[in-house]
């Protein structure tokens, strides 16, 4: 979770689009858990960043 906050974060922080910023954070979780469905995957990612507070 702090790797794929963290990507997020930093993305936005350097004036990425939330998209990007989000679609990076995605691809961080998918590489450690490649057997979750993607979709179920963005749901979780989009948790974790409205959570720690990231989103912009």
């Amino acid at each position: 979770m702090p790797a794929v906050v963290r990507a997020y974060r930093e993305m936005r922080g350097k004036g990425q689009p939330d998209r990007f910023a989000f679609e990076a954070a995605l691809t961080i979780y998918l590489w450690h858990h490649p057997l979750v469905p993607t979709l179920e995957a963005g749901q979780i990612v989009a948790g974790w960043v409205r959570e720690e507070g990231a989103v912009h």
